[in-house]
């Protein structure tokens, strides 16, 4: 579903008061974070969101994200919810989202499952990677399995022909998608030190894998009239991630990334699934 310039400030409004819910409790836990992705870009050269992007990303390392997720919840407002593994038996992902659950955004890889379908911000941990080149190469292995195999339960996405063989194999291999998504989980966090981290659920791949230095010290950049809080080591982070940064890409390219069903702000996804199961 495209979004219009509209809907789009509303996406990013609705968005924005996820992310001050976020920072509240991140504020009163005393825990770090990091604007990450196209959300660091934006805070560097829009002081906001990139006009045309509909998401907000948040990394933390993993011992301040495993304390933002034992306790968060019960320190934001009713109508937010901290979708994770443990809190959404359905969700697909090894990292958490903040929903807004009086609004509906069903994206169309995941419309099917019985999941919390509010408009959400992405928050992703941060790990240590190993440093030997041979741990690397199993890590990388068992990753990409996992990976494959929890990708092939999302709807509507074209694989080429030579990966259903693939994952049919991983399926017989790994026959419980909720246990290969915990099995995951215990592999991303194995290492609790080494010279580089990792988000390894960023759509970069390998890319994703930078110096420890670089999410060390913290600095504060605006995004959308509030001081948000960003790695010291951005300008670094954004030239291995975009190359020139500061050059606007292509009008072409300028778009939205999500694949939406159902965009609603006004109404809560729980009555949209109730009415798409109605007969």
């Amino acid at each position: 579903m495209a979004t219009s310039t509209e809907q789009l400030k509303q996406i990013q409004n609705k968005e924005l008061e996820l992310f001050r819910a976020f920072i509240s409790v991140c504020e009163q836990l005393k825990l770090p974070y990091f604007v990450v992705g196209g959300t660091l870009l934006g805070a560097v050269r829009h002081k906001g969101f990139i006009p045309w992007d509909d998401d907000i990303d948040i990394g933390m390392l993993r011992s301040d994200y495993e304390i933002f997720l034992s306790k968060a919840q019960s320190l934001l407002p009713e109508n937010m919810f901290l979708q994770t593994l443990d809190t959404e038996p359905e969700y697909l992902a090894n990292y958490a989202k903040l929903r807004h659950s009086d609004t509906t955004f069903i994206e169309s890889s995941t419309k099917s499952r019985r999941i919390n379908h509010g408009l959400f911000i992405d928050i992703f941990p941060l790990d240590f990677y190993p440093d030997s080149a041979w741990s690397r190469f199993f890590f990388q292995l068992k990753n990409k399995m996992y990976g494959y195999r929890i990708s092939s339960e999302f709807e509507g996405i074209s694989f080429p022909w030579y990966y259903k063989p693939v994952h049919i194999l991983l399926r017989l291999m790994f026959p419980s998608v909720q246990k290969t998504l915990h099995k995951r989980d215990c592999l991303l966090k194995k290492y609790s030190k080494g010279k580089c981290i990792a988000s390894h659920c960023g759509a970069w791949g390998e890319k994703e894998i930078v110096p420890a230095q670089w999410y060390g010290e913290t600095v504060f950049l605006e995004f959308e009239g509030y001081k948000v809080s960003a790695p010291a080591e951005h300008h670094a982070w954004l030239t291995h991630y975009y190359g020139n940064y500061m050059q606007l890409p292509p009008v072409e390219k300028r778009c939205t990334h999500h694949f939406t069903e159902i965009i609603d702000l006004n109404t809560p996804y729980s009555k949209h699934i109730h009415e798409r199961s109605t007969p």
